[in-house]
């Protein structure tokens, strides 16, 4: 059995349209779902979270994973930081001209920049990217055995940068490299990175989520 279906799933007015090609899912089970969905407001909320609304109720703030991607939302609201564009190509030169990366970074902060170092064209077929999470100071000693400081950079992501896990790795990457121009931080928390003196800071806001933040 063929079943074509539109829910009333909407983004940007548009219908999503798929085929199911499953015999247990009659159309009267459609009509089911789409009640339900109904009787939930689904809609509401999937608008609700695309405009910005309050979605996470834990933390009390709106759960804006798209908010950087004009092409989803009527009224693009711009980054707080006016210069992003700038430093991200600042941020893509220093990938490019590194021999290692190093990223450090935790839970949702480490799948962010693995995603985004993973399909960068880095063309030096001799660099070597290097994740780190937690904060085992064994881990960190094997794995910069055989790299020099000079040609390492570091990227720490961590959106309030007081995550116990990832500050502990980062010290003893401070330590090791003594070259504070090699760090640079991913974070919500600007104040909190620059404690630590980097300057190199691609800041993003409250309302995304740790595992958004650098794509």
């Amino acid at each position: 059995m063929s079943e074509e279906h539109s829910p009333n799933c909407i983004f940007k007015n548009e219908r999503v349209t798929f085929k199911s090609y499953s015999d247990e899912f009659t159309p009267e089970l459609y009509k089911e779902f789409d009640l339900k969905a109904e009787n939930l407001a689904l809609e509401t909320k999937i608008n609700d979270l695309f405009n910005g609304k309050k979605v996470n109720y834990t933390e009390n703030l709106a759960a804006w994973h798209p908010k950087y991607r004009s092409q989803y939302t009527s009224s693009f609201v711009t980054p707080s930081n006016r210069n992003q564009e700038s430093e991200l190509l600042d941020f893509y030169s220093l990938c490019s001209s590194a021999k290692n990366i190093i990223t450090i970074g935790i839970g949702g902060s480490f799948e962010g920049p693995k995603m985004f170092l993973e399909n960068i064209n880095l063309e030096n077929e001799d660099k070597n990217i290097i994740f780190m999470t937690g904060s085992d100071s064994f881990e960190f000693r094997s794995k910069t055995k055989k790299l020099k400081p000079k040609d390492t950079i570091f990227l720490v992501s961590s959106k309030s940068f007081t995550t116990v896990e990832t500050i502990s790795m980062l010290e003893e990457a401070i330590s090791w490299s003594g070259e504070i121009q090699s760090f640079i931080a991913i974070t919500a928390n600007k104040q909190e990175a620059k404690k630590y003196n980097i300057k190199n800071i691609l800041e993003f806001d409250q309302e995304i989520g740790g595992r958004y933040s650098i794509w």
